[in-house]
């Protein structure tokens, strides 16, 4: 099986994907962005529908965001974290995915965020959509772990995930 390393120029990138399915993403790097970081590869997801796995290597250690990473594909996406932990300096969310595909994080670590994950549910989605949390902690957080955001009726549903705890899975019916 073949590998995607994140990162580098978005063509050289797109030469490397093929339009069935690609290989994981590999996240190589414990930097704020650049090649082989967190934000590379879902940077790499955002532009190319047939990535669904970003991956990191083992004994990554701590990836220490200078910012929000956002994920704004369509497709959905699992996140293997293989114990690594993203960490903030309390004053931003540290995970933003918009994209109304499901979402499932395993064996990775939230802290230090104003919220560790935050999932904004389109408002004109419709179906269930999925948040899956496996072997997930969230901790230090400011405000929330997981908050999930359905758009609807001008309100916010807060997840029972609080800032300090061990992630379950979460469905969400739009």
């Amino acid at each position: 099986s073949s590998t995607l390393m994140a990162g580098g120029p978005a063509a050289a990138l797109a030469l490397m994907v093929t339009p069935a399915t690609a290989a994981p993403v590999i996240v190589t790097s414990g930097a704020d962005a650049g090649p082989g970081s967190f934000r590379a590869a879902v940077d790499a997801a955002n532009l190319h529908p047939s990535i669904d796995v970003i991956r990191f290597t083992r004994d990554l250690g701590t990836v220490q965001l200078a910012s929000t990473v956002v994920y704004t594909g369509a497709q959905s996406l699992r996140i293997e974290g293989r114990d690594t932990a993203i960490a903030g300096d309390g004053l931003f969310d540290l995970l933003v995915s918009t994209s109304g595909g499901d979402l499932t994080l395993r064996q990775i670590g939230f802290r230090d965020g104003l919220n560790g994950i935050v999932v904004e549910v389109p408002a004109d989605a419709e179906g269930e959509h999925s948040t899956a949390l496996f072997d997930v902690t969230v901790e230090n957080n400011g405000e929330y772990g997981l908050l999930i955001d359905d758009e609807t009726n001008g309100g916010v549903t807060r997840s029972d995930v609080p800032p300090h705890s061990r992630g379950r899975p979460v469905a969400h019916t739009a």
